[in-house]
């Protein structure tokens, strides 16, 4: 009888291969719990917690007085047995105890069942009844270890000496002993099969026995509650409950960590996270759980699809940053390689900086803005937006024409590739010559003559554009300077310069007349 759910409708073998859970654990901090004592449970027992009465309760919705009363019951049981006389033969007492057994707790196999519902109406499945022979067996001191195949669980008591089997759904057959003539029929078919080879059968049959019908895995009861999540897992999967499946499967791999529930895992948050909407946290926790994931399916383009996904939701229909920047701060954190990590600094802070540009928040973008373009600065959208921002911004007197310049310098410091943008070399450009003349009516002469070198360099280095108007005015106040003075030469020089970048600039042409009605 199969009491561990068989599943084949949406996955095969072939279909899961690739996919792993990285080189991250999943641990209790990671999980989402229905409750508190959920929570408290799997944290005992990741700390290697010996009770595991109450997690294997945990499928039952009972209150505590209700536990504690099964409880009750089953200790009630064990002291009943602990009456028995014991038999000198393991084989004899370990009998003994599973008809005990089965006789008080075990009254109907049904191939879906928790252990709580043996304490309800007598109704198990293999894995209920593994975990209830594995505990009065270690009430009992008898030693057993459970064994695992693909569809079945069942229990051995002495695995080191007699080797009892226990099949716990077959109350008639289920107790077996491997007799001689049983291990030796069983090397022999192998043989026959074969699926030894002839020189094992010249060792020991004991040996060759234990090595091909002991192959399985040894669980313990804390395992089986690991199972018992496994299967409700399957039965959410097979109802299309992907997330619930998700939850139930991370719980299963905690307490069981086997690369096949390690699959489902992965499986389940693939298909979960197609159906989120993001207007919850626990949405977000699966998108960071998905990030850390290694699966074809699963690139860093998914991701990043799902995170905009998020960030049109939650920051551009609601507006609700808070979230956003948690979100983004969890998924970063979790991002399984450099690469994506930088894909979502750049989504995050184009998305930030794009908004409030919308809105005319220049200088409050501008830190997203710039963000973007340090994350991909190749990207042409992020380095338009760059541009945009500092135009307007510089239009709307959001900074300073010093803060302005600053933040230009630094960002040509660090992108020399902005010197082939000829938008923003134009904006640099006409800053140069307010700056130069503000300068120069402060007379503030050497940083006037600063700024002025710069714009002569960069328009012959790079071809600018500018305004012959900023030309005008920020050349004839040098040269209404120097006039003043009475240093007609330095204005002379001054004045020639400006003309060769804006030969027509009526200023210009005036302040050329008064100096040379001056020197003549």
């Amino acid at each position: 009888m199969v009491g561990r759910i068989m599943f084949f409708t949406l996955f095969t073998l072939t279909s899961l291969q690739g996919m792993t859970l990285g080189d991250s654990l999943i641990s209790v901090s990671q999980v989402s719990f229905s409750s508190d004592l959920e929570k408290s449970i799997f944290e005992r027992l990741s700390e290697n917690e010996s009770d595991y009465f109450p997690g294997l309760l945990l499928f039952s919705g009972a209150d505590e007085g209700q536990k504690e009363q099964w409880r009750k019951s089953y200790e009630a049981k064990i002291k009943e047995l602990r009456l028995i006389k014991k038999p000198k033969k393991n084989e004899k007492y370990v009998k003994k105890v599973y008809e005990f057994v089965h006789d008080e707790f075990l009254r109907k196999y049904e191939a879906i069942a928790y252990f709580h519902q043996i304490f309800q109406n007598g109704v198990y499945n293999c894995v209920s009844a593994c975990a209830l022979y594995a505990l009065v067996f270690e009430d009992l001191g008898i030693p057993f270890t459970v064994k695992e195949t693909p569809t079945h669980v069942y229990i051995v008591a002495y695995p080191e000496s007699e080797q009892i089997g226990i099949e716990t759904t077959d109350p008639i057959g289920g107790f077996k002993t491997f007799s001689l003539g049983f291990r030796e029929a069983f090397v022999g078919q192998l043989a026959d099969l074969k699926l030894i080879d002839r020189s094992e059968l010249n060792a020991d049959v004991n040996v060759v026995f234990n090595k091909y019908y002991f192959t399985d895995s040894d669980l313990g009861a804390k395992e089986l509650i690991g199972i018992q999540y496994y299967n409700h897992g399957i039965s959410n999967l097979q109802e299309q409950k992907y997330y619930e499946a998700f939850l139930d499967f991370q719980k299963a791999y905690i307490l069981h960590p086997t690369e096949q529930i390690g699959e489902l895992v992965v499986s389940c948050g693939i298909l979960a996270i197609t159906t989120v909407d993001y207007n919850e946290w626990a949405d977000v926790e699966l998108l960071g759980f998905i990030s850390t994931m290694n699966h074809p399916s699963v690139g860093n383009a998914e991701v990043l699809g799902e995170f905009s996904r998020l960030l049109n939701n939650q920051l551009i229909k609601r507006n609700d940053t808070q979230f956003v920047a948690r979100a983004y701060r969890l998924i970063r954190e979790k991002a399984r390689n450099d690469e994506l990590k930088s894909d979502l600094d750049f989504y995050y802070n184009y998305e930030n900086g794009r908004k409030l540009y919308n809105k005319g928040s220049y200088k409050k973008s501008f830190p997203y803005v710039l963000e973007a373009f340090a994350a991909n600065p190749s990207n042409q959208d992020a380095e338009n937006l760059l541009v945009s921002n500092i135009n307007n911004a510089t239009v709307a007197h959001s900074f300073s024409s010093d803060e302005i310049l600053e933040l230009l310098e630094q960002l040509y410091a660090d992108y020399p590739e902005l010197n082939s943008n000829a938008h923003l070399g134009s904006l640099r450009m006409n800053l140069y010559l307010e700056a130069m003349r503000d300068a120069y009516i402060k007379s503030e002469v050497e940083k006037a003559k600063m700024y002025k070198k710069r714009f002569e360099e960069n328009v012959e280095q790079y071809k600018y554009s500018y305004y012959e108007h900023n030309v005008g005015k920020a050349y004839s106040q040098g040269v209404s300077y120097y006039f003043k003075k009475g240093w007609y030469q330095s204005a002379r020089q001054v004045l020639n310069e400006g003309l060769k970048f804006a030969p027509h600039n009526q200023e210009l042409k005036m302040r050329k007349y008064w100096l040379d009605r001056a020197q003549n």
